[in-house]
């Protein structure tokens, strides 16, 4: 299988989250509570199927979409910073395309939507 989701924005999207994270982690007191919107900008994502009769593959072509989360953290002294982030992502799927061996492939229109929830347990070393 082969994921091409997050092309390119995924080292912004880590950048600005260890950014956030450790800003959140300079304010005063021992515990941190910080928030996160996001841009979801997928490239496409394409998966291999194989069955009896033959194989091939399924292609999505993906709509952006957006994300929002929520870290709570805490400092434990001596530069060590533990954290929980709970995220939701959503993004439109507008069509779905069936490669095989046939003489054609299928593609179909659709109106659905991938979506996905994470929870992230982080653990940080402040330099």
């Amino acid at each position: 299988m082969r994921q091409t989701l997050f092309k390119g924005l995924l080292p912004l999207a880590v950048g600005a989250a260890m950014l956030g994270s450790s800003a959140a982690a300079q304010g005063t007191g021992n515990s941190y509570v910080g928030g996160q919107l996001g841009l979801v900008a997928p490239d496409g994502y394409r998966s291999g199927i194989s069955n009896g009769a033959g194989s091939g593959s399924v292609e999505y072509d993906l709509g952006n979409g957006g994300s929002i989360g929520l870290v709570i953290g805490r400092q434990f002294g001596n530069s060590w910073r533990g954290e929980v982030e709970l995220s939701y992502q959503k993004t439109d799927a507008d069509s779905v395309r069936v490669i095989t061996n046939a003489p054609s492939d299928t593609t179909a229109q659709t109106t659905g939507s991938i979506s996905s929830t994470q929870l992230v347990f982080n653990a940080w070393y402040d330099v």
